[in-house]
């Protein structure tokens, strides 16, 4: 059986007939459509070692161009010799070889090799099939990746992968020979006949733009049989062997070079699920490979290729211990119409919620409030995801957030009380929200400071009506009501409206305080306020008798332009992605809300005026005297203070060993150390043993009382009924 007939009996047995024969026209074998043409052509292809595509075979006019094709390209039994790709390339190109200007492969001499790489810009180990010598500065080569141009005179270099090209054609009414790169004609480039081959024959100049195609065809041919190889062996599992395969796509500089970096990335996670221990290496290269991709594809590609891409990019992130982000990557993945894709990353993400249990649970002591400042409970997460909105399923809300009554609801956009890390309100009128929280704690804050008179005034905005009606309150324990909270007084004056307009320009009240100034706990906004702070030093320190404060919305709006911008755009995606009206949520969540002034004035009660047995010194009120100016780590201290003393009022030498310790951990100097230690003696001194410790102060020298004067102390003790026992304490603890 000569070579024409093994052909034939291939291509039978391809299309599923006993027999053909060369006069067996395109129509009766059907060839014409792809799954006849594709079927020949994988079996020529299997057969003869080919990279021949079904497209070819389409457009092959007859059996006869088909089985010429295979004879000169293929590896025929007959004649014993096999090519390989570029032997078989060089063979097409022969006919061209003048063994002059025009040069094919192995007849290149070695300097003009050398040559040619430099001025190309060539890899030593780049084969070159053709070269053909325009001037002594200007040349054209062939090699295995494309084709290349070089002047160096001008200077100019260009370059074309093989993989780029789709078809060359010459026009002998120009004499160029024109490289087109897709279907559209105008995307191509030319050059003159001269510069390819010298002589400008138009039927070799044909000739040799045929064999250009040829060669094209040949390199696409062979891109696509790495690419059916490598889905063969992922589909076989065989990673390692795929992944060979993939870099051998990588390294044809084809189009498609995007798409192949994503699927090497596809086969390095399979490769990673397989394994049983972590492999940082092979992690950094799949990041590596899908950020390429992630940058590199085109838009329609990503509508099809990007749920696939998140879960990939989930599952890497999840490998680095990146269960927020990997979370995220799920929720995007989930954004398809294919189930199987949708349900995989589903699952995925119900893994990573359940390993963020803890984080959700501890999510305001986790995250700082930039980064957990909005957020948006959805009811259908898929797709659901911002960079400054962190979204929750309606069904898996942290525990440690709080909401105002009826919240929360789903699609609704919260801010973060920036004081208050549990408390979240819707973000519309949370700039008035706040404000009216504010004023709250000041008014708070005043009557227990014993206030006997407050008014609130409208300068300009809303009215003060607004601040007894309002329903909206921060949460169940970050406020109170206008003038409400703990503090003891005799509201027994009632309010007093200044009804100069239809809305209220002041709100006052009055009261009879019944207990001494004192700073109340758990405040929210007292922390970040200064002028609070020293107001409260003030009054408990001194006798403060008036105080005056104008608070605007302008100081409880949290937003700044930019970020309003960003975040407006970013609730505008997650409304559309849930299928909510978001232009009417863009108008009333971002409208812009009227500029609120008021005016706080405030009458005190005398320190002077409280009864005797009130305004003593009571334990709590030197409490609040002497934390005031504390930080958090001198209030620890104090505590310790105070529970060394409690016996006897005396710090032993063990206790002074453990103070000092605990002095050092908390960077606490001794000098202010010992201020401390003073002032939790004087709240555990009656006024005898003041006076007693006075004198004592005035008279000790070194830590020790001299002989002379101990006779005169002795008798300041009796004046005051001091026990002998108890004067000795109190001399030790200042002694020391």
């Amino acid at each position: 059986m000569d070579n024409e007939d093994v052909i034939l009996s291939v291509i039978a047995t391809a299309l599923g007939k006993a027999s053909i024969n060369i006069g067996c026209s395109y129509n009766y074998l059907e060839l014409s459509k792809w799954s006849n043409a594709s079927s020949v052509a994988s079996a020529l292809n299997e057969k003869f070692d080919l990279q021949m595509t079904g497209a070819w075979v389409q457009k092959a006019s007859s059996l006869k161009d088909i089985i010429e094709f295979v004879i000169q390209n293929g590896q025929m039994e007959s004649n014993g010799k096999e090519y390989g790709l570029i032997e078989r390339i060089a063979n097409l190109l022969k006919p061209f070889d003048n063994d002059y200007d025009r040069l094919v492969y192995s007849n290149i001499p070695s300097y003009t090799l050398s040559k040619v790489r430099r001025d190309h810009k060539l890899g030593s180990s780049v084969k070159i099939l053709y070269y053909r010598e325009v001037e002594s500065y200007r040349t054209f080569i062939l090699t295995e990746d494309g084709i290349s141009y070089s002047d160096t005179k001008e200077p100019r270099l260009e370059q074309y992968s093989w993989g780029h090209i789709r078809s060359v054609e010459f026009n002998p009414k120009d004499d160029r020979f024109y490289f087109y790169f897709s279907e559209d004609s105008n995307d191509c480039d030319y050059y003159y006949g001269y510069t390819l081959l010298k002589n400008t024959d138009n039927e070799r100049c044909t000739t040799f733009a045929n064999v250009l195609t040829q060669i094209a065809e040949c390199f696409e041919n062979e891109e696509q049989k790495l690419m059916d190889q490598v889905y063969s062996l992922m589909d076989e599992e065989k990673h390692q062997e795929a992944l060979d395969a993939v870099n051998k796509l990588l390294d044809l500089d084809s189009e498609a070079q995007a798409f192949y970096h994503f699927l090497k990335t596809r086969i390095l996670v399979e490769m990673l699920l397989e394994q049983e221990m972590s492999d940082d290496k092979l992690i950094d290269q799949a990041k590596k490979e899908i950020n390429v991709a992630w940058s590199t594809l085109d838009e329609e590609a990503l509508v099809e290729l990007r749920p696939v891409m998140n879960t990939m990019d989930g599952i890497l992130h999840n490998m680095c211990g990146e269960s927020y982000q990997a979370r995220n990557f799920f929720v995007n993945a989930m954004d398809t119409e294919l189930s199987e894709l949708k349900t995989e990353a589903e699952e995925y993400y119900l893994e990573a919620e359940e390993a963020l249990q803890e984080t959700w649970n501890n999510y305001t002591k986790v995250y700082d409030y930039k980064e957990r400042k909005f957020i948006m409970p959805v009811k259908d997460i898929a797709g659901c995801t911002a960079s400054d909105i962190n979204v929750f399923r309606m069904n898996n809300i942290p525990s440690c957030f709080h909401f105002p009554a009826g919240h929360p609801v789903a699609n609704e956009l919260y801010i973060g009380h920036p004081y208050n890390p549990s408390v979240y309100i819707p973000y519309e009128g949370s700039e008035y929200t706040f404000f009216l929280d504010k004023i709250d704690e000041l008014c708070y804050l005043l009557q227990c400071l014993g206030a006997t008179e407050i008014s609130v005034t409208a300068i300009r905005g809303k009215s003060v009506n607004e601040l007894n009606n309002s329903a909206t309150h921060v949460g169940a324990e970050a406020s109170v009501k206008f003038f409400s909270g703990s503090a003891e007084y005799d509201n027994k004056f009632g309010s007093e409206k200044d009804s100069q307009s239809k809305n209220s320009l002041t709100l006052t009240q009055k009261f009879d305080p019944l207990k001494a100034p004192y700073l109340p706990e758990d405040l929210i906004w007292y922390p970040e306020q200064t002028n609070w702070q020293r107001l409260v030093q003030q009054r408990i320190n001194g006798n403060m008798l008036e105080y005056h404060q104008t608070i605007s919305t302008s100081e409880t709006k949290f937003v700044s332009t930019s970020e309003e911008n960003d975040l407006k755009a970013s609730a505008k995606f997650l409304w559309t992605k849930v299928n909510a009206s978001y232009k009417d949520s863009l108008e009333t969540k971002f409208r812009q809300s009227v500029e609120t002034e008021w005016k706080v004035d405030v009458k005190f009660r005398s320190i002077m005026d409280f009864n005797q047995s009130v305004s003593a010194n009571t334990q709590s009120e030197r409490q609040a005297k002497a934390e005031v100016c504390l930080t958090s780590e001198e209030k620890n201290y104090r505590e310790e203070v105070l529970f060394c003393l409690e016996e006897g009022g005396v710090i032993s030498d063990a206790e002074r060993l453990f103070l000092e310790r605990k002095r050092k951990k908390w960077g606490i100097s001794e000098k202010r150390a010992q201020e401390i230690e003073n002032a939790c003696l004087d709240e555990l001194l009656t006024d005898e043993e003041k006076e007693y410790v006075e004198e004592l102060q005035a008279v000790l020298m070194d830590g020790v009382v001299p002989d002379n004067t101990r006779r005169l102390l002795e008798r300041v003790r009796k004046s005051l009924n001091i026990t002998e026992e108890r004067a000795k304490e109190l001399e030790l603890s200042l002694a020391k």
